[in-house]
């Protein structure tokens, strides 16, 4: 890190300046003195507000240098994901021993027979939008790294040239894998790479996020995160039945937040490290046993984390291929579950569930964040909003209608 150039100095002094109000007056004497920590860790709360350009303003000053990498911080960037890794694992940990009642004792106390109804209407509805598992996987390479393909060289001719990495669950698909171009130009033109290194799991990295932390990831073995990704697609098909759409949910998303700002009906829910708290036992709950089998087949049970072996205590991480539809199942479920339990009815103008962003009707929030509390998520009260003219969702933020989201 180093001191940024005069010329950027100047920008931002012209920037903060033409904002012109008493938080951009801040961050630029902030800037000035050099408080670099403070610049980055400043916050705008919605709520504090009753004008949309006054915030919108205040957001601009604020924001403005949050996602800059390189600038003279004090914050060691990989130690806090590290942090938030841990305390994730701890969660996990805390909501395995939970959920196990419901999983292997024979007996529940008061509060978990209350809550039987709620989870075995889940399993019911997940039952239902998943069906039978699939006869065949289509493994596929994604754009970023594996566990032994890295740097420069991930592209797909570079993965189908290398030899392949797998964990011992994924041995039983090696008759599958077999059959594909891949296995078969391996054997073909670099036999002494054909056979598939099984490796324990995947390994702990980070990437950007902002200029106060990043954010900790997984890169998987080749032919896990391959099929991973397989499965992945057949998730995003299956939760059109609930009318979620992953590949264009975002827009809608953004829409409804907009709506939902002048209205008021809706609230925007969004959750810390989500798919880091997706807990073992909590897929265990809600898959049938057949999905559960093909999806446990496929993760990785443990990370090498700072040059150790990790048993994992959350099911998957950012980098494996289906995360990202299996928390929007998990977190749709629940919104679902609380809907019926509440009577509430649930559409494509008023339910939404993109990932972590979720949105709902206002009167289903509190039963909603309760739930995800249970099952071991926490919201972030910093992204969401059920009351007020304020709404965040998918990258868009909107105070009474207006866009407000800063540059």
């Amino acid at each position: 890190m180093h001191a940024p150039s005069n010329s950027f100095l100047d920008v931002a002094h012209k920037y903060l300046s033409a904002l012109g109000t008493p938080r951009s007056l801040t961050v630029a004497l902030l800037i000035k003195h050099g408080e670099w920590d403070q610049v980055v860790s400043l916050t705008c709360d919605p709520l504090s507000y009753t004008d949309a350009e006054r915030y919108f303003l205040d957001a601009c000053a604020t924001s403005f240098l949050r996602k800059m990498e390189g600038l003279p911080t004090t914050f060691d960037l990989e130690a806090i994901a590290l942090k938030a890794f841990n305390a994730a694992e701890m969660q996990c940990c805390r909501t395995n021993s939970r959920l196990s009642h419901f999983l292997y004792s024979g007996s529940l106390n008061r509060h978990e027979a209350a809550l039987l109804p709620l989870v075995e209407g889940i399993r019911k509805d997940v039952k239902r939008l998943l069906g039978e598992i699939p006869n065949e996987l289509d493994p596929r390479h994604g754009p970023g790294a594996t566990f032994s393909d890295r740097g420069s060289a991930v592209s797909a001719i570079h993965k189908m040239s290398s030899s392949p990495t797998m964990t011992s669950s994924v041995s039983s698909l090696i008759p599958l894998w077999g059959r594909t171009a891949w296995s078969r130009g391996l054997v073909e033109s670099h036999p002494n790479r054909s056979a598939p290194r099984v490796i324990r799991g995947n390994r702990f990295t980070t990437v950007p996020k902002d200029a106060t932390k990043k954010r900790g990831i997984a890169v998987e073995p080749s032919l896990n995160v391959a099929y991973q990704l397989s499965v992945g697609r057949l998730l995003r098909k299956r939760l059109h039945r609930w009318g979620i759409d992953l590949d264009h949910g975002q827009v809608r998303h953004r829409r409804l937040a907009g709506d939902a700002s002048r209205k008021g009906h809706l609230g925007t829910i969004d959750l810390s490290a989500a798919s880091d708290t997706v807990s073992r036992n909590l897929v265990k709950l809600f898959l049938p046993a057949d999905w559960y089998s093909l999806v446990e087949t496929l993760r990785s049970p443990m990370t090498l984390v700072g040059g150790k072996w990790q048993y994992l205590e959350k099911f998957s991480s950012m980098g494996n291929g289906y995360t990202f539809e299996l928390e929007t199942l998990v977190f749709a479920s629940i919104v679902r579950a609380c809907a019926r339990h509440l009577h509430v009815h649930l559409d494509s103008m008023n339910f939404g569930v993109y990932g972590d962003d979720v949105i709902c009707p206002t009167e289903l929030c509190r039963s909603v964040l309760s739930a995800f509390a249970y099952f071991g998520f926490t919201p972030n009260l910093s992204k969401t909003f059920v009351e007020g003219s304020f709404r965040e969702s998918c990258g868009g933020d909107y105070f009474g209608g207006f866009s407000v989201r800063p540059h």
